[in-house]
């Protein structure tokens, strides 16, 4: 995935940010590990991000606590 279409909003405290995808017609959330240059589908909108965050549904590690429905990591275009 390019960074192009990426909008980062926040970091885990490790180097790793949170993007919001920021196409009409895709409001996912991915978080890119910089160790790893890999970007991982955490959350289909913003608003989920940020409930399942505050919740601890998604750990500051950027793996999620539970997994969330929808596809797994880097399964989605």
């Amino acid at each position: 995935m390019p960074f192009d279409p990426l909008l980062f909003f926040g970091e885990a405290g490790n180097g790793d940010l949170f993007a919001f995808l920021a196409r009409i017609d895709r409001p996912d959330v991915v978080v890119w590990n910089h160790e790893l240059d890999s970007r991982t589908w955490v959350a289909p909108s913003l608003t989920t991000y940020l409930d399942w965050r505050l919740s601890g549904r998604i750990e500051l590690s950027c793996r999620p606590a539970r997994l969330p429905p929808g596809p797994g990591p880097d399964q989605r275009p």
